[in-house]
């Protein structure tokens, strides 16, 4: 079906668990910024994590959470066991899924945790406004 964190998506899934009374449906969706996310790419999760993050700041509650890939060096390399000089892997670089590198991962968590705080925010502005509007 192709992509699946734009906001359209993650509340869609959020309500799915909702209806279906699942106890992990107050707490919101994970959503996976890599693989089909991130068309997989290494450099395509910063973008889908980027999306989600504005999902957050805007004060979305269906967001509970992101799977990213992450690993020492950017990208992967291929393994073939039995063929692979195993010498000539790059330490630190995956051989499975393709990974943000630390650098790229510490800017993604940075953005993250601005929206989280933005939302936070929001949610106090929000609520103190009612609490004005009430009196």
């Amino acid at each position: 079906d192709g992509p699946n964190f734009h906001n359209a998506s993650v509340v869609e899934a959020a309500a799915l668990l909702a209806r279906a009374s699942l106890p992990a449906a107050p707490r919101g969706v994970v959503v996976d910024c890599s693989h089909a996310n991130s068309g997989k790419r290494h450099e395509g999760q910063l973008e889908s994590c980027g999306s989600v993050a504005e999902q957050i700041a805007a004060g979305s509650m269906a967001v509970g959470g992101v799977m990213v890939e992450s690993f020492l060096e950017a990208g992967n390399q291929p393994l073939d066991p039995g063929v692979t000089d195993l010498s000539e892997l790059k330490y630190g670089q995956s051989v499975t899924d393709a990974c943000l590198d630390f650098g790229a991962t510490e800017g993604l968590l940075d953005r993250l945790a601005a929206a989280v705080r933005a939302r936070r925010e929001r949610a106090v502005l929000v609520g103190w406004s009612s609490a004005k509007a009430s009196q």
